[in-house]
């Protein structure tokens, strides 16, 4: 009996040395690689029934900059990019738009706040889920 005791001790504290090391490991920061990115933007809203712009963007330290490179004639150059910084967390990139908008832009289209982010070693997804529709970046490093 005292060695079966003994036993289940000796199980409880490795199995409480594992969870306290799991606990106390960093978790993995997710960066986006420093460079110029070419892409597309899509929203699959009604409105821009999936249309998706070509566009650029550079990130450089914790800062990015963008350009929509073919403005479609139905719905102008969107997304609303500019130049800004941007922050991670975990999966989620939050970026800051530090330009001027006007009004004829849709500012739900605008490049700013809480995004979902997945890298890979040249390509970059971020995307937004609004209740009935999906904002897509999908962009390639060119350097």
């Amino acid at each position: 009996m005292k060695r079966n005791f003994l036993i289940l001790i000796f199980c409880l504290a490795a199995l409480y040395n594992c969870k306290e090391k799991e606990a106390n490991q960093e978790p993995e920061v997710v960066k986006i690689p420093e460079g110029i990115y070419v892409g597309t933007f899509q929203c699959n809203n009604p409105y821009f029934n999936g249309l998706a712009s070509d566009i650029t963007m550079t990130f450089t330290s914790n800062t990015w900059e963008g350009t929509v490179l073919s403005p479609s004639e139905s719905v102008g150059y969107y997304p609303g990019l500019c130049r800004g910084s941007y922050s991670i967390a975990d999966s989620t990139v939050i970026f800051v738009n530090e330009c001027a908008w006007n009004t004829y832009l849709d500012w739900t289209h605008i490049l700013n706040n809480e995004f979902y982010l997945k890298t890979t070693t040249d390509k970059i997804e971020f995307y937004r889920i609004h209740e009935t529709y999906k904002d897509l970046y999908k962009l390639t490093r060119q350097n």
